[in-house]
């Protein structure tokens, strides 16, 4: 008994098998594995009836061409014998054929079901995970503007600094805050501004 699959079948078979995505893939494999186990055991089935049941006609029809008359008949009789008996194997073995395809039918939708159930798992998880990864990332989108919002006020900042200070590089020291006078001390970097005086600074400036 010859297996009903030509090589270019197979091979298609194949290619499909390696296009498809992995899930998809695997459950087809699994099909063509049943399917492959069912069709070797009716193969099996069928080799360990038919072969004695040729074996028994044959020498049946060996034996009734050697004898008499009631040999003949006899041999006869148990040529309709064994075509009965096999009748009687054949409508086993579709018997077998059917519960097999029915086992390999009902393993196949469990396999569905089961893989059905784990892409789902699958889908779930991967929704959980991208909606985590969109909150990181507004979290994340949230600390760099508010960073870029620190840097630019900071350089703003600077710049009012820069265009106040010009503006009244004009003024003398004594017209200026102690404010503006401790700011032109810590660009110029004086040591122990921090406690000095009015005067003090002005003094320190000038010096």
């Amino acid at each position: 008994m010859s297996i009903p699959f030509t090589d270019t079948l197979i091979e298609r078979l194949d290619e499909m098998e390696e296009r498809l995505p992995a899930i998809p893939a695997r459950v087809l494999h699994l099909q063509r594995a049943v399917v492959r186990d069912a069709y070797h055991r009716v193969e099996n089935i069928w080799n360990s009836v038919s072969r004695p049941a040729m074996r028994i006609f044959f020498n049946t029809k060996t034996a009734s061409n050697t004898v008499s008359g009631q040999a003949r008949a006899a041999g006869e009789h148990l040529a309709d014998v064994t075509r009965t008996g096999v009748s009687g194997v054949v409508e086993q073995f579709k018997d077998a054929v059917g519960e097999v395809a029915h086992v390999a039918s009902v393993e196949a939708k469990k396999v569905a079901k089961r893989t059905s159930t784990a892409g789902r798992r699958v889908a779930k998880v991967a929704t959980t995970e991208a909606k985590t990864v969109s909150g990181q990332a507004r979290a994340q989108r949230k600390r760099v503007a508010t960073s870029t919002s620190s840097t630019v006020k900071r350089t703003l900042d600077r710049a009012i600094d820069q265009v106040e200070i010009g503006q009244s590089s004009n003024v003398a020291y004594e017209k200026r805050t102690k404010a503006d006078l401790m700011k032109l001390a810590t660009d110029r970097n004086i040591e122990g501004r921090r406690s000095m005086s009015k005067d003090e600074l002005i003094a320190a400036l000038r010096g």
